[in-house]
């Protein structure tokens, strides 16, 4: 973990404000699995300083894909500004983003589904042009059930084999399922897609619900965020909430419904990332690497046609990818738990760790 000092220290080397910014200025806003935030109060600004400490995806330059992804989503007006990135940092542990600081309360899913929805319904209209280099994963069952099996294998000598051998089964379930409905995600329209959507990850103000924390974000059908949010691996991480058939019908009612009023009126992700070096801080590193940036279904620039699927197929899809997301948050579970058990965690937290031992101990009611 940063202190005010190091923080401090970084942003006078960096010199990203005209004036010094005073320790007062500085304050501990949150850390999560692999980023802790600080909040930056100056020259009347209100941001948020992302400092990085892995990568779920495996890049060397996971801030800079952070940064470009919000760069991309930016049109939808829902999600934070990005303002400035620094891969590699001097007086600081990891690579930082700035970004802009967004006001607002988790998501209540008692109350919030509708704007959740609307949430969505904004990001998957950002049009995303062929070319744009973020990690694509145009058939999601096949590649959430690979990332899945990483997990599991990620430790031999993990001593849970028992929760081993259950995600192993699932995982042979999940890839026959994946081969099965295959057809059904051919030509799908692809989207950018966050894929960490717990009620955590939204900030709910003035009645909108705006979405942070884009570090595992992917160019994917819509159904691999929708299946994330209506997992019940997700929606428990951080509340006591299951969603019921008819939650997530309205839920994805709403969504529908979102779409239809922004057809027409879609905006086009921008993946024009200013490489300059500024203050010695470069605003953009390109040194994250992804996969077919030209791969099928990115739609070519100002592609505005309308996308409204039929709320049966939404809700026929999403389940497919419900019961996908099922293996991939499990098998991070039985992964981090190995991380936890032997120390290997840059940020740690008691909480966190209590939730996946619950999981792990209810392996059988997620995958019955």
């Amino acid at each position: 973990m940063e202190t005010i000092e190091t923080v401090q220290r970084f942003l006078e080397h960096m010199a990203w404000y005209a004036t010094p910014v005073p320790a007062s200025a500085i304050s501990f806003l949150a850390a999560g699995e692999y980023n802790e935030n600080w909040r930056i109060r100056h020259e009347g600004r209100d941001e948020v300083l992302r400092v990085n400490h892995g990568s779920q995806l495996r890049f060397a330059d996971q801030i800079g894909y952070e940064y470009a992804v919000l760069r991309a989503v930016h049109p939808s007006g829902v999600t934070p500004r990005a303002l400035r990135v620094k891969s590699r940092p001097r007086h600081l542990s990891g690579g930082a983003l700035l970004m802009e600081y967004l006001p607002g309360r988790p998501l209540d899913y008692r109350t919030d589904l509708e704007a959740a929805a609307h949430t969505f319904a904004a990001v998957h209209s950002v049009v995303v042009p062929r070319g744009c280099p973020l990690l694509r994963q145009p058939d999601p069952v096949a590649d959430i059930a690979a990332d899945g099996l990483r997990l599991i294998h990620r430790f031999p000598d993990h001593p849970r084999t028992d929760v081993r051998d259950a995600l192993l089964r699932y995982h042979e379930r999940v890839v026959r399922l994946g081969e099965d409905t295959r057809a059904l995600f051919e030509g799908e329209r692809q989207v950018i897609a966050n894929t960490e959507v717990n009620s955590g990850n939204f900030l709910v103000h003035d009645g909108v619900a705006r979405l942070v924390d884009w570090e595992k974000a992917v160019v994917t059908p819509r159904y691999q965020d929708l299946g994330h949010f209506l997992a019940p691996t997700t929606t428990l991480w951080k509340t006591d909430t299951v969603l019921d058939e008819a939650d997530r019908r309205r839920f994805l009612a709403a969504y529908r419904d979102a779409l239809t009023r922004l057809a027409g009126r879609e905006t086009v992700a921008d993946c024009h990332f200013d490489t300059t070096d500024t203050a010695e801080g470069v605003t953009h590193e390109a040194a994250f690497h992804t996969t077919a940036p030209d791969a099928p279904g990115g739609q070519p620039h100002g592609d505005m046609a309308p996308d409204v699927p039929d709320l049966d197929a939404l809700a026929v899809r999403t389940d497919v990818l419900v019961r996908a997301v099922l293996l991939r948050g499990l098998a991070w579970c039985y992964m981090a738990w190995q991380e936890y058990a032997t120390d290997r965690r840059p940020l740690a937290h008691p909480d966190t760790l209590r939730t996946i031992e619950r999981y792990l101990a209810e392996v059988s009611w997620f995958l019955r």
